[in-house]
């Protein structure tokens, strides 16, 4: 008997205030009055479509990357992670960065227009419906960020049933293989 209202975007919604009773988001460390609980981590690489690299050639290795079209997260205050812009830098000298081909903040539009063949992008190969796009992984030896995603709700929810109730049932939908090999992690005041 749970009521989901789903806020699917990049916002930083304060649970502490209610604007949301919970929240799946990367950990939150200058956030004591929080408990966070680790669910599952995303895999981060680099995605083209087959007709992108029939026209622009696939990298060999993360310098090539200087001459292709990247697709990146917007440059927005909102940053969903903290080295969003890895594509950008991989590859290129210390403190310098390529600039992106198009920047959206919306992993999903990057993707589909990565599929449209407009340019190569940065996804976990746990996104969702990632093995039905017609996308193929570039670089696989190199490796992106790992995204540790945490269930977030406030202390003052700790007694909760609906948030332990729905905390449980995520615990146990998320298959294994998402899942890092640690104990694990939950962290509260």
């Amino acid at each position: 008997e749970i009521e989901l209202d789903i806020i699917g975007n990049d916002e930083n919604l304060d649970v502490k205030t209610r604007e949301a009773d919970v929240s799946i988001r990367p950990f939150i460390s200058d956030q004591t009055d929080l408990i966070q609980t680790y669910l599952f981590s995303c895999f981060l690489g680099l995605y083209a479509s087959p007709e992108y690299i029939k026209k622009f050639g696939e990298p060999k290795k993360p310098e090539d990357l200087n001459h292709h079209r990247i697709i990146t997260f917007g440059e927005s205050t909102i940053r969903p992670y903290n080295d969003i812009d890895w594509p950008l830098r991989i590859g290129t000298k210390p403190g310098k960065m390529r600039k992106p081909y198009i920047s959206i903040n919306s992993s999903k539009a990057a993707s589909r227009l990565a599929e449209l063949g407009l340019g190569i992008v940065a996804l976990s190969k746990e996104f969702p419906g990632i093995e039905k796009m017609n996308l193929i992984r570039i670089l696989p030896d190199v490796e992106g960020p790992i995204i540790d995603l945490y269930y977030v709700y406030p202390t003052a929810l700790k007694d909760s049933k609906r948030v332990q109730v729905f905390g449980a049932y995520l615990a146990n939908a998320i298959p294994e293989n998402f899942k890092k090999n640690m104990k694990e992690r939950t962290h509260s005041k």
